[in-house]
């Protein structure tokens, strides 16, 4: 019933894009092997800072230029 529901709200002929802005990459404390933003494994992956608030809503506002419908960030914060 759900996907139902989904079929008559959206258009499948349609492409609704999205974006996901990594605020925080690399250097996470939590030891978790799979992931490549723990920082006790050796995975190649370089840390950066937390950006900063200015940084962040200047890649939102790139985001609105291109039309994308999702504009989401995320960072490697422990629960």
């Amino acid at each position: 019933m759900n996907a139902q529901v989904h079929r008559h709200a959206h258009n499948f002929r349609e492409v609704q894009q999205c974006t996901l802005l990594s605020i925080k990459t690399g250097g996470c404390s939590e030891d978790c092997s799979y992931c490549p933003q723990s920082s006790r494994y050796d995975t190649g992956l370089k840390a950066q800072r937390l950006m900063n608030k200015d940084a962040v809503m200047e890649a939102a506002k790139q985001v609105l230029f291109f039309i994308i419908f999702k504009f989401s960030w995320v960072s490697n914060r422990p629960k």
